[in-house]
């Protein structure tokens, strides 16, 4: 499965063993949110009621949204 947006960097490889080891909770802070692969990982996992995604640039945060709306 590919999370977020694609650019070297990015924790697209790594995102499911990183929600899989963190605990489920109603809250889940993505503080230095990049493009999103951890976000978008921890969304389809179902394991947060709540998700915030964190980011200084906002044309991440505006690519992201527009993926996941496509996505869905």
């Amino acid at each position: 499965m590919n999370y977020g947006i694609p650019y070297k960097g990015s924790k697209n490889k790594i995102a499911e063993n990183i929600i899989a080891q963190l605990p489920s909770a109603k809250h889940f802070y993505d503080l230095f949110g990049g493009g999103g692969a951890i976000t978008d990982c921890a969304i389809q996992s179902n394991k947060w009621t709540h998700i915030i995604y964190n980011e200084i640039y906002t044309f991440f945060i505006l690519s992201l949204c527009l993926i996941l709306f496509l996505l869905n």
